[in-house]
This record gives structure tokens, sequence and C-alpha cells, in this order.
């Protein structure tokens, strides 16, 4: 009895050092990664899509496609865009 409660114990204490050492080091690293993250986004979300810029031309890809179908192929755009479940089918 007395080494189950000895271990109990020494496990404890163990586990306390640890939470008390490792608690400070955990906040410092999610604080680093709050800080750090809006940086970190942007210069990725620039190199993922280049210049700014190009992006505009994206906006009238839709309107332009739109524009270039046929009166079927519209009727059934317009068909597919009213169904509940457009997206996931």
């Amino acid at each position: 009895m007395n080494k189950s409660v000895l271990k109990s114990v020494l496990g404890g204490i163990a586990f306390g050092a640890i939470m008390f050492f490792a608690g400070p080091f955990i906040l410092l690293i999610l604080l680093l990664k709050f800080i750090f993250t809006p940086f970190g986004m942007g210069r990725m979300m620039y190199r993922h899509h280049g210049d700014w810029r190009g992006m505009r031309g994206m906006r009238f890809a839709m309107a332009d496609k739109i524009r270039s179908m046929s009166e079927e192929e519209f009727t059934e755009f317009k068909n597919k865009m009213n169904h509940p479940h457009y997206g996931c089918c």
C-alpha cells in the first residue's frame, strides 16, 4: 500500500512540475502563433495568386461564360442554379 501511495504522490509532483514549467512555454508558442499568423497568411496569399491586380479579371469570367452560352446551355445553367443543392451534387 505504501508503494502505490508513494507512486501516486511522485507522479502528481512530476505532472505538476511539468505543467508548471510547460504552461508558460505553451502560452508563448500560442502568442507567437497569433502574432505572426496574419503576416504569414498575407505572404502566402501573395505568393499563391501572384499580382493582386491580376485578380480583377476573374470577377468577369462568369459573365463572359454566360454571354457565350447558347440558349439551351443558358436554360440548363439557370435550372442548375435554381436547384437547392447546386454545389453539392
